[in-house]
């Protein structure tokens, strides 16, 4: 299998063609077996070749490149941020059909590194692996990790730390920011082109719209209420969603700042930069309208002629997205406690529960747990189970919901303390880092594990970092 070239059909204007840095002895850390099989890979990356994994050798029909693109970090402009170290290699074909992009990431300098180095830590490819594996078991929407490799030599942050490099599998790496690149460039051809080339690898079926690039906008936000919906039902804490972090695949992206809830606070943070809590977990779905917003804003020339009846339809359209997040987030809180959506009561069955874990509390995701075990086992030692919340939603349950439940509440949960302890084992020993991802996933499947333990007191003090 060759790799196919799509991004290079883009105005020159959009990326950089340029090939990884050399890595000094690099050594495979982890390969990911089950995501592999999925794919339709090069010879040289099925046979583990390091020298092609790492891009020290450039398979044939790959040409890498560094895309370009804005941002608004934390509400603010910056106009050209882009792949600072990342390379994108190339396309290859899924075995359900469709391509999927193979990213570098931690492969060296682009002309969009703005003084970084353009390398990344063993640390933080490993955090990205492990977290976007995680929330694929979450059956979140997420870039997914090939391989993790590491090489024979230090950069240095706070101190030398190991180089690493991840390989990022992703339907696709254009961005919110990325429109806003192109818009900036007021040239409506580099605009067009961009979304043109969005729609054909994304949504082709878009292209029978009678207004393609407003059906773009409407499904791109269709996709992103799922997607934050998930992150709300499942505790996760991005930390930082900048419009540079923003897919327009509805894929997750960037996971050095990210975190998970423990003891339930709507205002959590953790990310070290976020001091003012703009992307706190209860912000999540606000700021994902506000960044849709942004990608509106740049769709304008396309979208009409006559600007104000593109912004006429594009405001319609926005103005939907609170709406499609509440269904997906009522529907996904529904399926958590076996409740009937279309019910009168089960949104205050929802609100009454979240303001009882806020109250006492109690564990976001391992009330859900809980809940679940005190239904099959009837469990009566824990605290909910005495409050009259617990009778009032006892009440409310569809038996012929159960067995769902069952299914979306995991067994057990990585918790910050575990994601750490994790990724402390595999930095200190990356030969057996292998085996210890594979523990520490296989606990998710076992009650009786004693992997996987909340620590609240490790979470009040916890700081995640951008990382590189």
């Amino acid at each position: 299998m060759s790799f196919k070239q799509q991004y290079s059909e883009l105005p020159d204007a959009l990326f950089q063609s340029i090939c990884p840095e050399q890595v000094v002895e690099p050594e495979l850390v982890v390969f990911n077996h089950n995501l592999s099989k999925q794919l339709i890979l090069p010879k040289e990356f099925e046979h583990r070749d390091v020298n092609f994994l790492s891009g020290n050798k450039i398979v044939e029909t790959s040409t890498p490149f560094a895309l370009g693109y804005a941002g608004h970090q934390f509400g603010n402009l910056v106009p050209q941020l882009g792949d600072g170290r990342a390379h994108l290699l190339g396309q290859v074909v899924s075995k359900k059909g469709n391509d999927v992009d193979l990213q570098l990431k931690g492969s060296g300098k682009t002309r969009y590194s703005r003084g970084g180095d353009g390398k990344s830590t063993l640390k933080s490819a490993l955090r990205e692996y492990i977290v976007s594996e995680y929330l694929n078991t979450l059956n979140i929407s997420t870039c997914r990790s090939l391989y993790v490799l590491c090489g024979n030599e230090s950069i240095m942050r706070n101190e030398p730390e190991q180089v690493g490099l991840v390989c990022r599998v992703a339907k696709s790496h254009i961005r919110i920011g990325s429109f806003q690149f192109a818009a900036m460039h007021q040239d409506t051809h580099v605009l067009k082109s961009l979304a043109d080339f969005t729609i054909n690898q994304l949504y082709p079926e878009l292209n029978n719209s009678n207004n393609p690039y407003l059906a773009l906008f409407e499904i791109v936000s269709e996709q992103l209420s799922k997607l934050v919906a998930s992150w709300m039902a499942h505790g996760f804490i991005h930390g930082v969603m900048n419009t540079d972090n923003i897919l327009l695949s509805g894929e997750a992206i960037d996971f050095g700042p990210c975190a998970f809830m423990g003891a339930y606070q709507p205002t959590q943070v953790f990310s070290s930069i976020d001091r003012q809590g703009r992307y706190a977990f209860q912000n999540q779905p606000g700021i994902m309208h506000w960044n849709l917003a942004r990608l509106a804003e740049s769709l304008i020339p396309l979208v009409d002629v006559r600007e104000e009846q593109a912004i006429a339809l594009l405001t319609k359209a926005l103005n939907k997205f609170p709406v499609l997040y509440e269904q997906h987030y009522h529907a996904l809180m529904s399926e958590k406690l076996a409740i009937n959506s279309a019910d009168k009561t089960s949104k205050d069955i929802i609100t009454s529960l979240l303001k009882f874990m806020s109250d006492e509390g109690l564990d976001y995701r391992a009330t859900f747990t809980d809940l679940t075990n005190s239904f099959i086992r009837k469990d009566e030692n824990l605290k909910i189970n005495s409050s009259d919340w617990f009778n009032y939603w006892q009440k409310q349950i569809n038996l012929d919901l159960v067995d769902r439940m069952c299914h979306v509440n995991p067994k057990q949960h990585f918790y910050n303390v575990t994601i750490e302890k994790l990724l402390d084992l595999c930095v200190a020993e990356p030969l057996q880092a292998s085996n210890y991802i594979e523990q520490y996933f296989a606990a998710l499947h076992d009650d009786e594990s004693t992997h996987l333990l909340a620590n609240h007191g490790f979470d009040k003090a916890y700081r995640t970092y951008c990382g590189t």
